[in-house]
């Protein structure tokens, strides 16, 4: 099982430092991350979360408030990818997520404020 403590952003840069975006009120994780390959602004980072929670509870209309944005210091890397899912390089993605067509490449494009949004989501 993994273990993580919510820290800051500034603290989660270490090198078990990473990113996880939530739904469900934590009942689900959408995507994890190393925190220092992450480059977006908060805000960039909300507008995935609301896109990833939407693609993944489609039908259902979103429900923003049991979402989160977390950063953590986590055990290691190679111990990701629990219960399904893409997994490589430090990155993790929920596969009900990878069915639907969320790309890894177009996540770590808005993670690397290469991008704004999700190809998928405009």
């Amino acid at each position: 099982m993994l273990h993580f403590e919510v820290v800051d952003r500034a603290t989660a840069t270490s090198a078990l430092g990473a990113l996880m975006l939530v739904g469900d009120y934590g009942g689900f994780t959408y995507l994890m991350c190393r925190a220092a390959d992450v480059a977006a602004v908060p805000e960039t980072l909300q507008q995935l979360l609301a896109d990833l929670d939407a693609i993944f509870v489609a039908p259902r209309a979103p429900y923003p408030e049991a979402t989160a944005v977390r950063w953590v210091v986590t055990n290691p890397w190679h111990e990701w990818g629990w219960k399904g899912g893409l997994c490589a390089d430090g990155f993790w993605l929920h596969e009900r997520l990878a069915s639907r067509g969320v790309s890894m490449i177009d996540v770590n494009e808005v993670l690397s404020a290469k991008a704004r949004r999700l190809r998928c989501a405009d």
